[in-house]
């Protein structure tokens, strides 16, 4: 049963990279502390230096599964601009992808309370396949991919998010550039890429008395040819040393997750995530993710 499991992952990673079109929707259910990874303005956003590690592991229990494994650090180098760092590793059983983008942001002041920041951001991914994975699982390599394969693809991407007092709202496409995975490999052209995809985030605090503060969010993704995708989610915050919540991915997914701070300067946080889709549900539908965010203060 595990040797079937294997193989049917296998060759549905091998479907989505090597399909008509593979587009991909990152999520996060902790979004929020993460907002860098897909909004280069964020990076002036904080005031003080900021630094996080993310690990999502999906479709728990099955071998090979994809899992996403996150850094970021940014904060202010001067009074008007920021400046930071995202590394993101996705795993799946025979493709692994590691992207670097090096965000700029800089901060514009409208009025005392509100605040527009215009970010810029390059980088790249490298993305290395390899098919002897899918052997070793007896599925078969494809005869037309070399035993490993590496390449490196280029791009950049451009974002803003406006700041009052209690709020923001952000707009952003991290990578504009088409990334073109396979093509061309022993004269067979492939079509499989990453569509661009477009973000969209609204979030505010609710102070509901001294010590409870409300954070709900919400977040948008769209990408030619796929629907549109939202995410609902709302954190309790409570005597600012704990959090918990919810979060809702609409026909998709839903999470709980809790966060707790450590000390003055460190959150760490874990979620649990279940699918709604029955075709996932069958193969293993939870996910978990940790987090934790450090606020250095300087």
């Amino acid at each position: 049963m595990k040797s079937l499991i294997r193989n049917l992952l296998a060759v549905l990673c091998l479907a989505s990279s090597m399909g008509l079109s593979a587009q991909q929707l990152t999520t996060r259910t902790f979004f929020r502390d993460g907002i860098l990874f897909f909004n280069p303005a964020e990076a002036r956003y904080q005031e003080n230096l900021k630094a996080l590690v993310n690990y999502r592991s999906e479709w728990s229990g099955i071998e090979g599964a994809p899992s996403t494994s996150s850094f970021l650090v940014q904060g202010p180098i001067t009074d008007r601009v920021g400046l930071g760092l995202t590394v993101v590793a996705d795993r799946t059983l025979f493709e692994r992808n590691t992207t670097f983008t090096i965000p700029f942001s800089y901060e514009v002041q409208l009025t005392r309370f509100t605040y527009l920041y215009l970010g810029v951001q390059a980088g790249g991914s490298l993305y290395s396949i390899d098919t002897d994975a899918l052997d070793a699982n007896g599925v078969g390599a494809d005869p037309l991919l070399s035993n490993e394969t590496k390449f490196f693809v280029p791009n950049f991407g451009l974002g803003a998010m406006f700041k009052g007092q209690d709020y923001f709202i952000g707009l952003s496409v991290p990578g504009i550039l088409q990334s073109n995975r396979f093509q061309n490999l022993e004269a067979t052209q492939f079509s499989a890429y990453e569509e661009t995809v477009a973000y969209g985030v609204f979030g505010c605090s609710i102070y509901l008395n001294q010590s409870l503060e409300l954070q709900p969010t919400v977040v948008s993704r769209y990408s030619s040819g796929t629907p549109l995708s939202v995410e609902v989610n709302s954190a309790l915050e409570v005597n600012e040393s704990f959090k918990f919540g919810a979060s809702h991915r609409f026909q998709e997914a839903s999470s709980l997750f809790a966060q707790i701070r450590l000390g003055n300067s460190i959150w760490v946080g874990y979620a649990y995530e279940f699918g709604h889709r029955a075709g996932i549900r069958t193969l293993g539908d939870s996910t978990h993710e940790i987090v934790s965010v450090f606020n250095l203060g300087i």
